[in-house]
C-alpha cells in the first residue's frame, strides 16, 4: 500500500514512518511533486484534516502515474496544544499562535510569556490530533488522539517540533523534545491517532505465541488449542517442565494438536535469532502499558514467562516500551497463563476485525433468525 502523507513537515514525516512502517510504504506530497498548502479555515482539528488530504487526493489523481494504482491512500492530520487555564488555546490556531510567520521558537515564547504567573499546578494541558484517511474511491474516515500532562517554564531537549520542548507527558519526567522516537510514539496524540486509523486498512495479522520455559502441561495444552483455533504460531522455549508426551498436555489440546504449527527452541536467543524481523512484546504483570494500548504489527511474537517466576527481569528492563500487562485488582498475583494468552491473542486479532477467523455459529437443531 502506499500512503501518501498530507506534510511538508520533516518530523511529521519521520514520525509516520515510524507509526506506519508496517502498513505501507509512507511518502510526502511534496516528494511526488505536489506543494499545495489549501486553507485551513476549519474549526476543528478534523475539519482541518480533511481540507488537507482531500486537496491532495484530487492532486494525486491527475497524475498519470498514479492513474492505475488502486492501493493508494492520503493521510493528514491537524494537531494542536490546548492548555486547560487558557480555555483550550492554542487549539486549532496552535500552527499560527504568534502570526503565519512565525517560527516554533516565536510560538513558544509567546505561550511562555502569556503562563509566566501561572502556577505549577494550573499549567495542565493536552496535545490533540485528529487524524484522516482518503482512499482513492472516496472512502474516508477520522480518528481522534490525545495525550495529556503539563507546560513547563522552561525550554527542554533538542528533539521534535512544535511545542514539543515545553510540553511534559504525565508518564514521563521530561520534555517530548526529550524523549526517543519510541517514548514519544507509545504515548503521543499523533500516534495514538494513528494507531487507530491504521486498523481500518489492516489486513489479516500473523501472530506468534512465545512460552519461555512453561512448566504446567495443562496450559501448555490448553494454549495450543487456542493456536489450533486462531491460527496463531506455537513457539516453546525449553527447558520445559514436562515431556511432549505427557497426557495431561495432550489432554488438554484435545484432538487439535495436529492444526498447530509449532516450533522448538533451546533458548530465546535462538528464537530472537531465527526472527529478526519478529515484533516482539512482552507480558508481564510489572509492565506500565496495558495490552490494549499497543497495536500489534504483522509477525508479532508475544512473549510470556513461567507460571511460578515470569520472564527475567533483565529481559523486560531491556524492552521496557515493549512490556504489556493485563489490568487486575492489586491483591491478585497473576491471571492463569493459558488464559493472559487467550486475552491478549484476541485482542490483536480484534484489531484486524477478526479477519480469517470464523464470526458466526449456527445452531445443531434450529436457525438464527434475526430481526432485519
Amino acid at each position: 500500500m502506499k500512503i501518501i502523507a498530507a506534510t511538508g513537515n520533516a518530523g511529521k514525516i519521520k514520525e509516520l514512518k515510524e507509526i506506519l512502517k508496517h502498513s505501507g510504504e509512507v511518502i510526502s506530497a511534496k516528494d511526488i511533486g505536489i506543494c499545495i498548502e489549501p486553507e485551513e479555515n476549519g474549526v476543528t482539528f478534523t475539519e482541518n484534516a480533511f481540507i488537507k488530504a482531500t486537496a491532495i487526493m484530487e492532486e494525486v489523481k491527475h497524475k498519470p502515474e498514479y492513474k492505475d494504482e488502486e492501493d493508494l491512500i492520503v493521510i493528514a492530520d491537524d494537531s494542536g496544544l490546548c492548555v486547560d487555564i487558557l480555555d483550550g488555546r492554542p487549539g486549532v490556531y496552535s500552527a499560527r499562535y504568534a502570526g503565519t510567520e512565525a517560527s516554533d521558537m516565536q510560538r513558544i515564547e509567546k505561550l511562555l510569556e502569556e503562563l509566566k504567573d501561572v502556577p505549577e499546578e494550573k499549567r495542565g494541558a493536552r496535545f490533540v490530533c485528529a487524524a484522516v484517511c482518503v482512499c482513492k474511491d472516496g472512502t474516508c474516515f477520522s480518528e481522534i488522539g490525545e495525550t495529556y500532562g503539563s507546560i513547563l517554564n522552561e525550554i527542554r531537549g533538542d528533539h521534535g517540533f512544535g511545542y514539543d520542548p515545553i510540553f511534559q507527558q504525565k508518564d514521563f519526567n521530561k520534555s517530548f523534545a526529550e524523549m526517543t522516537n519510541e517514548e514519544k510514539n507509545s504515548v503521543s496524540h499523533r500516534g495514538a491517532a494513528f494507531k487507530k486509523i491504521v486498523r481500518h486498512f489492516r489486513r489479516a495479522i500473523s501472530l506468534n505465541i512465545v512460552l519461555v520455559e512453561p512448566e504446567i502441561p495443562q496450559n501448555t495444552g490448553s494454549i495450543a488449542r487456542t493456536c489450533a483455533a486462531t491460527g496463531a504460531k506455537l513457539h516453546l522455549v525449553r527447558p520445559l517442565g514436562f515431556e511432549i508426551t505427557d497426557k495431561n498436555l495432550k489432554r488438554a489440546g484435545l484432538d487439535y494438536w495436529e492444526w498447530v504449527d509449532i516450533s522448538y527452541y533451546d533458548s530465546f536467543e535462538e528464537l530472537k535469532n531465527k526472527h529478526p524481523d519478529g515484533e516482539f512484546y512482552f507480558s508481564t504483570t510489572k509492565a506500565v502499558n496495558t495490552y490494549s494500548d499497543v497495536l500489534y504489527p504483522e509477525n508479532s511474537f508475544i512473549v510470556f514467562g513461567k507460571e511460578t517466576k515470569g520472564l527475567p527481569e533483565e529481559l523486560l528492563y531491556e524492552n521496557k516500551q515493549r512490556c504489556i500487562r493485563i489490568p487486575m485488582r492489586d491483591s491478585i498475583r497473576s491471571l492463569n497463563l493459558a488464559n493472559a494468552v487467550n486475552i491478549i491473542a484476541y485482542e490483536a486479532y480484534r484489531q484486524y476485525n477478526f479477519e480469517g477467523l470464523c464470526e458466526e455459529g449456527q445452531l445443531t437443531k434450529y436457525t438464527w433468525e434475526l430481526e432485519q
